[in-house]
């Protein structure tokens, strides 16, 4: 599919249709509301004293974040894609390439290589020509990990993320599919291991371990945008695709340092398909480890919000994966294990079997922990008592 639309001589976008059952051909409406679509003049004076006319024209007349195309997830990729399009909004007709936009009444917007975020709608996705280029070498040095433009992809494939994660998808299956187009593109671009929807440079694991720390945005866990049952595998917990619900990077802004090490990382693919469904993966990573194990009494077994409860103290932010109760249904009651991935941030995990974890969430501490030296963590302010004197230890997680 990703093939199809990236070779289009030209896509026509039906934004304004919910699904393919709906016409996208109708009598458009004011964005505010005000019957009309023509511009308006004011008179003025002129230095010379000659009179002359001010044209007004709204100057951002398309919500690209409103669009109800905007809320699927395939559509994503199929808007991304392909070199020129015909955009048919709410509002009015658009066309856009890979460097410019233009709108009824002339209005002309350049589109600059990585400026704006896709965190405001579709059409600021039009800011990736260096990476959707067939000719990505003579842009960037991706071979360079310390290219402003490699870091500028990082943090742009995280932003697609936390827009594709919110959207619409009918079977979870096609979590990792529905981006695969973009993914490809990215790959050619990165020159790195696509590892079920993150990457890995084994020169800089670092941004792997970042892209580790996401976390569900919608904290009403009874409330999805996408469809939450299904019998089929989907993705490893570790990896954001495992996921129902939207999620976000909480070090997209600022990369932490990392204070562990990736032993070994293992994706079975379910198909031939290289950016597809996966039906396994587990990552061994070496890092320092805490146990939580908070029991009320000697007599009452323990359970997995006493722990969390510990846990969620003034100076540390505890982030689950899903609601306690549904944790604890899967999981059972017991301890749970925090890992520690950078100076202040890390991964809460439960254990599956006797050798493999599963992740439950992140927790994060809101001031500084120090500095990691011979395999120990010195004293700080914040998560200290967690982490100081402990070794590194070995966890596999699925």
């Amino acid at each position: 599919m990703g093939d199809i639309y990236e070779t289009a001589a030209i896509t026509i976008v039906a934004a304004s249709a919910h699904n393919c059952n709906q016409s996208f051909l109708q009598r458009r409406s004011y964005p505010w509301g005000v019957q009309g679509w023509k511009a308006f003049k004011l008179p003025i004076r002129c230095p010379d004293g000659k009179r002359g006319e001010l044209i007004c024209d709204p100057e951002d007349s398309y919500f690209s974040g409103e669009q109800p195309i905007n809320h699927r997830a395939w559509t994503l990729q199929e808007f991304l894609l392909p070199p020129r399009k015909l955009v048919y909004s709410t509002t009015q007709l658009i066309w856009q390439c890979r460097s410019v936009q233009t709108e009824l009444g002339g209005l002309v917007k350049k589109f600059e290589y990585i400026k704006e975020s896709f965190r405001n709608g579709f059409i600021l996705t039009q800011i990736m020509p260096a990476v959707l280029s067939k000719d990505t070498a003579s842009v960037f040095p991706a071979s360079d990990p310390t290219a402003k433009g490699v870091y500028d992809a990082w943090s742009n494939w995280e932003n697609l993320v936390e827009d594709y994660s919110g959207r619409a998808l009918t079977n979870r299956e096609d979590t990792l599919p529905g981006i695969s187009g973009i993914a490809s593109k990215f790959f050619n671009y990165l020159n790195e291991e696509y590892t079920a929807g993150l990457w890995y440079r084994e020169s800089n694991p670092s941004n792997f371990v970042n892209e580790l720390l996401w976390n569900v945005r919608q904290h009403n866990f009874s409330i999805s945008h996408k469809q939450t049952s299904s019998e089929s595998y989907i993705a490893p917990s570790w990896s954001w695709a495992g996921q129902p619900r939207r999620v976000e990077f909480i070090s997209s802004i600022f990369k932490k340092k990392m204070v562990c090490s990736i032993v070994e990382r293992s994706v079975q693919l379910a198909t031939v398909a290289p950016f597809g469904q996966v039906k396994s993966g587990s990552l061994k990573i070496q890092a320092m480890t805490a146990k939580v194990d908070r029991r009320r009494n000697d007599d009452k077994a323990h359970s997995l919000r006493d722990n969390i409860d510990f846990l969620d103290r003034d100076d540390i932010d505890i982030l689950l994966d899903d609601a306690v109760e549904n944790l604890e249904a899967r999981l059972g009651t017991g301890p749970l294990w925090c890992l520690l991935l950078t100076v202040n941030e890390g991964l809460l995990v439960m254990p599956l079997d006797e050798k493999n974890w599963l992740r439950i969430g992140i927790f994060c501490g809101r001031g500084g922990i120090g500095k990691v030296r011979d395999g120990r963590m010195e004293r700080s302010e914040s998560l200290s008592e967690w982490f100081q004197d402990r070794e590194f230890e070995e966890v596999t997680i699925v």
